[in-house]
Order: structure tokens, then sequence, then C-alpha cells
């Protein structure tokens, strides 16, 4: 009896430890890795994405004196792990717009302040991966498209614009498909209230895509979503992406094994750069605060891109100086 008692208490504690590592295994923190700097110029408020297996950075934003924009697109083979300058935009670009990118087939499509004016986008730009050839897409001059939301599904773009009315103080907001089969702008359902999904011009809020639909943090913290088959918006609630000193504004945001990250980014009152991590879950509605950044500094507006399951975070920096740095991001729940 001693002996089976022996044994059971053996089980006992093996079952415990196996537990506890088990427990500490789906705890293990987000894994950061440094890679290679990017080879060429540093910059913020770039586009990025990945699509057939590579990976790229598009334009972007100098930090020189005056920030202009930069019109070259970068594109990253993880294999090799290597970057090739492949295009250079040879157009009047606007100084110190965001880009905004999206995907469609083998093209990719930029929004960002093409043209010398200074306060309308009159275009927006497809760019042929296959070919390296540019194609200029005009926008109707009755339509003011923002330069902080882009999004497509299928063969449609989808933009946000806005407008002020005779004797309004506060622009009117609207949304807009255009499809590039048809070349055609169609006017979609969207809300003028204080929790609806509107993204400010002053900063890139969260979005991210999750089986072809769109979901946008606005600046009061509520998370909308989508969805493409009905055209239609649905308020998520809030679960808790705010910030002590304001909301959040131009974090790098990706999706990993179904789970959203927001990575770094600045708070829009202040312009306070941040370091935190966190990570959403789309199934609960739920939001976690992971450990930040895993180096000493700070960083808001960098591009990235996902490659099997890993995310690449590109550059970025602070307001008074931008980084080189490439680190690769796998996610926390290993």
């Amino acid at each position: 009896m001693k002996s089976i008692k022996a044994i059971d208490s053996i089980k006992i504690i093996f079952l415990t430890i196996l537990f506890f590592a088990c427990e500490k295994k789906n705890e293990t923190p987000a894994l950061w890795l440094k890679e290679a700097d990017f080879p060429g110029t540093k910059r913020k408020f770039a586009g990025g994405m990945s699509m057939n297996g590579k990976g790229y950075v598009i334009f972007g934003d100098d930090g020189g004196f005056g920030s202009y924009q930069l019109n070259d697109i970068w594109e990253f083979n993880p294999q090799k792990k290597d970057w090739n300058k492949i295009a250079i935009f040879n157009e009047p670009i606007k100084r110190a717009g965001p880009v905004l990118c999206t995907t469609i087939d083998n093209s990719i499509y930029i929004l960002t302040s093409f043209g010398p004016e200074t306060t309308l986008v009159k275009y927006f730009v497809e760019f042929d991966t296959k070919n390296l050839a540019f194609k200029k897409i005009e926008i109707p001059s009755d339509l003011n498209i923002s330069l902080n939301l882009i999004f497509s599904n299928k063969r449609n773009l989808y933009f946000q614009a806005s407008s002020f009315p005779q004797g309004a103080s506060q622009p009117s907001f609207k949304f807009y498909k255009y499809n590039i089969d048809q070349g055609n702008w169609k006017e979609l359902p969207f809300l003028d209230s204080e929790n609806s999904p509107v993204s400010e011009a002053y900063g890139i809020t969260p979005t991210f895509s999750i089986k072809d639909n769109l979901y946008l943090f606005n600046r009061s913290g509520f998370l909308w979503m989508f969805d493409t088959q009905t055209e239609m918006w649905q308020n998520l609630g809030n679960p808790g992406l705010k910030a002590p000193t304001g909301e959040r504004v131009n974090s790098f945001n990706c999706v990993i094994n179904n789970y959203v990250y927001f990575i770094g980014g600045d708070y829009f009152f202040g312009n306070i750069e941040s370091q935190r991590v966190f990570r959403y879950d789309s199934k609960l509605n739920s939001l976690k605060e992971l450990e930040n950044l895993p180096y000493d500094y700070p960083a808001s507006g960098a591009a990235g891109f996902v490659l099997d399951n890993i995310a690449y975070m590109c550059m970025g920096g602070t307001k008074y100086s931008i980084f080189k740095d490439v680190w690769t991001f796998k996610g926390d729940e290993r």
C-alpha cells in the first residue's frame, strides 16, 4: 500500500509540475528579435503590407527639416532577409502626409498627399507589383478624401471622406466605395456622432481586418466593425484601448494567429510617444496589455507587415529622431 501511495504522490507532483509548466508556456512573454537595419532612408508614417510572400514599405516621412515625403517603394524577401528598392514614384507629393495602403490581387493601392495642393487629395495610385508600374486614379472633385482610412475587399476600395457644409463649424464625415473594375464611386452609410467610426485627420487611429471585415477604434475608444456583406457599421463597444493621457494614434497594428496587436504609437493629446503593447481578442472582444517594447525608446509611426505569422516592425521614431530598426515579433500566445 505504501508503494502505491508513493506512486500516487509522484503522479500528483508530476501533474502539478506539468500544469504549471503549461501555464507558464501559455504566458510566455512576446518574443522580439532585432534584425538587420533597414538599408534605405530612415522614415516614419510609411505604408506597409505583405503580398505574395513578400513585405513592402512604401514612401514615408523622412523626418528632416520640413518633413518631406519620400517616393520610393522597398520589397523585403523573408527567405533571403534582404531589401530591394523596386520603384520610384516621380510625381509631386505634398510634404508631411501619412501613407495608407491596401492590396487587391497583385496591386498595391496608395493614398497620401499626392499633388502640389495643400488642401485636397486629388487622386490615389495603383502600383502593379508584377510590372512595377504606377497608375493614377482621379478622385471626384466633390469628395474631400481624408488621409486616415483606406480598406479593400475583393474588387472594392473603401475611403473615408470629410467636408465642411456651408455654415457648419464641424466637418461632415462620409464613407465611399470605389469599384476598380467599373471605376465608379458609391456613398455608403456613415454616422456623425461622438462614438461613430470616425478616424480623425490628426492621427491614424488603430484599424485592422479580420475575415474581410474592417475594424476601427475611434478617438473615444469605441470599436466599430464594417461588414462588407451588408456594408453597414456595428458598434462593438469600448474594450479599453485608452491611455491615461489621451487617445492612442499612429500605432503599428498587426494580426497574428487571429489576435490583433497594437504596438507603440502616441497619444492624441500631448504628442507623447508610447512603448505600450496591447493584444486584442476578437472572439472575446477584450483587450490585454502586454510587456512594453523591448528597447528603451518609444516608437510612433512605424511601418510593417506580417509574413508566416511573424510581424516585421520597421523604423518609426519620436519627435526628435527616426530609427532604421527592424524588429520581428512572434506574438505571446505560443
